[in-house]
């Protein structure tokens, strides 16, 4: 009978374990702030024990492993020891023995008045007669314990106890991991979402090239809102097919051999100006090139400018240097082509006056001197063209230069060609050789109507008065060795052929020509001239629109703007 009783008793206690422990379950399951204190409350009560409480590991500098209480659960009538200084900073220093159990993952428990000098020195102010320690371990290393104190009377724990509450502690030690790693994925997210919010360069990702997640620098960057971006594809950002192509193939082959993908390209913002950028790309996860994709974005567009203007410069200052070069040659060969000239036209005419001479070598002297004399122009050409051609500087309007010049210019030009004047008056006047300007307005208006070609069209000539300061200076041709200021302009526009870059990038070199026939010398005059006179030269064109030339001349010194 007696044994019966007592195996009831150990059922109804087991039952009550159990049940204790399964409510401890449902409270670590619900969670929130107070799931732990819930579960101590459910094995308090299950246990029988006057208190439960939870202590956590830290370390300190001085005193090495440490302990403190940070939960508790007491029963009716049982004063807390939350609120205990003195459990609140322990070191296992002065429990080795208790600790060492807990460090190996075994229980510690007794009665107190069988244990050392310092645990009793520790639990009797709490009026604690009997105590089980559990150690508690989080993410595979251990934390702390679970403590059961009994103070109404002693109790000497059993194995089935132990092994039980060993059960609940290993739910505890897997929610406390539960929780750590939600916490740790959390600052995580919040310290990334901090990151892309943040960065002074646009971040987003993307799938399949559609966007799935963009911050607000790269709102700003490309000008659409968030929601005008995602789920959107990447190509709206392209001006063109190609450079979408492109941008995508060589990122995929450069993730492919280097993990990253770094390239410049060009987007359109939403207003339809372009952006020059640095994208650089990667997957969410390495090596898969199917899934998600992180990228960035770096606005590089005053970086790209400037450094197409350095190139412009470097490109500038290489031709002009270029053509410094050629000038030399062609002026010293000029020089002395028309001394020789000289000698030869002045035994020409003196072998002319020679009364007794046959007309047919009379005929044929005429012929040479002709022929000569257009070597002698020739020399001239090549001597304006290497700035040493000789000057008479007068202070004259470009506009009255050519209006005197029309009935010249209507002789020149094609009979197709339809030459229109818009020529400014009270135009600033400039120091400058009259003849030179001549040759300038006849080398423009013939390399405008040949353009033309068989199919004819409009010349317009136009003068006008414009401001040049250093930033366009640096655009113009000769640009660089003109000073800021006011120049008058003379433009020849023609609506003929045009020209690709190619040919504009060498349309001022000496004996260069697209013409079937032709020296490829009334361009490089213009550029001489123009140079003599530190002036500078525009040219636009596109293949199929004609061309611009403008030669500008700085105003007289004297001069102002009325």
């Amino acid at each position: 009978m007696r044994r019966k009783s007592i195996l009831t008793r150990r059922l109804a206690e087991r039952l009550r374990y159990e049940e204790g422990i399964a409510a401890c379950s449902r409270s670590l399951i619900a969670g929130g702030s107070e799931a732990v204190n819930g579960a101590l409350e459910h094995l308090r009560s299950a246990a029988g024990a006057s208190r439960v409480y939870l202590f956590e590991n830290f370390s300190d500098p001085d005193e090495g492993l440490c302990l403190r209480q940070i939960c508790e659960a007491c029963a009716p009538g049982v004063e807390p020891q939350i609120t205990n200084p003195t459990l609140g900073h322990l070191s296992y220093r002065r429990y080795v023995r208790a600790g060492k159990l807990l460090a190996e993952g075994k229980p510690f428990w007794g009665l107190v008045k069988d244990l050392d000098p310092d645990m009793k020195d520790l639990l009797a102010p709490q009026r604690i007669l009997s105590i089980l320690n559990i150690p508690v371990n989080v993410a595979g290393a251990w934390y702390g314990f679970i403590g059961f104190d009994d103070t109404e009377k002693p109790r000497t724990w059993g194995d089935e106890d132990v092994r039980l509450l060993l059960t609940a502690a290993e739910m505890i030690g897997a929610y406390l991991t539960r929780e750590r790693t939600t916490e740790e994925l959390a600052r995580g997210k919040a310290k990334m979402d901090n990151i892309f919010l943040t960065v002074p360069c646009g971040i987003g990702m993307v799938v399949d090239r559609v966007f799935t997640e963009v911050n607000e620098r790269l709102c700003r960057i490309t000008g659409y809102q968030a929601e005008e971006l995602i789920g959107q594809n990447a190509r709206m950002l392209y001006v063109e097919q190609g450079e979408y192509d492109r941008v995508g193939a060589e990122e995929l082959e450069r993730i492919a051999r280097e993990g990253t993908g770094a390239i410049e390209t060009q987007w359109r913002r939403k207003d339809g100006t372009t952006v020059d950028i640095l994208l650089s790309s990667s997957p969410l996860v390495p090596n898969d090139l199917q899934g998600d994709f992180l990228f960035a974005v770096l606005d590089i567009t005053e970086r790209a400018a400037a450094e197409r203007q350095r190139r412009l410069i470097e490109s500038q200052v290489q031709h002009v240097q270029k053509l410094e070069s050629l000038g030399v040659l062609a002026g010293g060969f000029a020089h002395d082509f028309n001394n020789l000239l000289m000698v030869v036209l002045g035994n020409l005419e003196l072998a002319s006056s020679e009364p007794s001479l046959p007309a047919a070598v009379r005929l044929s002297l005429r012929d040479m001197g002709v022929a000569a004399r257009h070597g002698a122009d020739l020399t001239k050409q090549l001597l304006a063209y290497a700035g040493r051609g000789r000057l008479l500087v007068q202070r004259i309007d470009l506009s009255v230069v050519i209006r005197d010049m029309c009935d010249i210019i209507s002789a020149s030009v094609a009979k197709n060609a339809e030459v229109r004047y818009e020529l400014a008056s009270d135009l600033p006047k400039v120091d400058t050789d009259a003849s030179q300007i001549r040759q300038v307005v006849m080398n423009l208006l013939v390399n405008a109507s040949e353009s033309l070609g068989e199919i004819g069209g409009t010349i317009t000539v136009r003068t006008g008065v414009e401001d040049l300061n250093a930033a366009d200076l640096a655009s113009r041709i000769l640009g660089q060795a003109s000073a800021p200021g006011t120049f008058a302009f003379l433009d020849v526009r023609d609506t003929g052929a045009g020209m690709d870059r190619e040919t504009q990038e060498r349309v001022f070199d000496p004996f260069f020509t697209t013409k079937f026939i032709g020296r490829g010398l009334g361009l490089p005059a213009v550029h001489g001239i123009v140079r003599s006179h530190r002036g500078c030269i525009l040219v636009e064109s596109e293949v199929g629109t004609g061309s611009l030339f403008r030669a500008s001349f700085p105003v007289s010194p004297t001069q102002s703007l009325t």
